[in-house]
């Protein structure tokens, strides 16, 4: 029998998995295509208006962005940040604020992504994240997730950390458990892939999240308001 050759990476549904599990190679294929899609829309930027151009970002950049981002985001911010330069890039162009100023930089972004209520890549990875989550509270998902996320309030009698923090009144208020909908933060046996891990980094982002926006029923205000909420703090 012939021995399995060792890769470095390998591609499995669109996805490109490393060795290493950096995400590193998925996120240049990333950036490749979407620096593409930046060539094709310089070209016809001039012919084009702006809703016409966000349109295209939709089209052609957006998808890239957001396919199986719950498996990949949670990459290293050193990875992410080369889509994010990209993505940079492509909101300057949008906007017509791709010329560099007398000190030879660019506008800030900020600005540019609320003004045209696009989301920066580090926000998509948590408002992609915090749907699966609310989909898993919901029982909208396959059995395998269902039980993957568990309210504190679930297990407040158990031996636990969080057994601990609500017998202190001073820093819980249990009642307040429920009404908010806090998810009980497991422990992570590593500090790297550990941590990284959607049953650990996705409670810890679904619990910053406004108590009003994630205590909502409606799967689509919670996301509106969590987009509003994201976009406004990029003023």
């Amino acid at each position: 029998k012939n021995a399995i050759s060792e890769r470095e990476s390998v591609k499995y549904l669109g996805i490109m998995i490393d060795s290493t599990l950096t995400w590193k190679t998925h996120i240049d294929k990333i950036s490749k295509k979407i620096s593409r899609a930046v060539g094709l829309l310089y070209k016809i930027r001039p012919y084009i208006n702006l809703k016409i151009m966000k349109t295209l970002y939709y089209s052609f950049v957006y998808p890239h962005l957001t396919y199986a981002i719950e498996v990949w985001g949670s990459a290293d911010i050193t990875h992410l940040n080369r889509i994010f330069i990209v993505q940079k890039r492509v909101i300057r162009m949008i906007t017509f604020s791709d010329i560099r100023r007398s000190d030879h930089s660019f506008p800030p972004s900020d600005p540019l992504f609320l003004r045209m209520e696009i989301v920066k890549i580090h926000d998509i990875f948590k408002i992609n994240i915090s749907k699966f989550i609310f989909k898993c509270l919901d029982k909208t998902v396959p059995t395998n997730f269902q039980y993957w996320f568990r309210l504190s309030s679930q297990i407040i009698n158990h031996n636990t950390r969080t057994n601990y923090i609500a017998s202190r009144q001073d820093f819980f208020d249990i009642p307040d458990l429920v009404t908010t909908r806090t998810l009980f933060v497991p422990y992570s046996r590593t500090t790297h892939y550990g941590l990284k891990q959607i049953k650990v980094l996705g409670p810890k982002i679904w619990n910053n999240i406004p108590p009003l926006i994630r205590n909502n029923n409606s799967i689509k205000n919670v996301l509106k308001k969590l987009k509003n909420s994201i976009i406004n703090s990029y003023i």
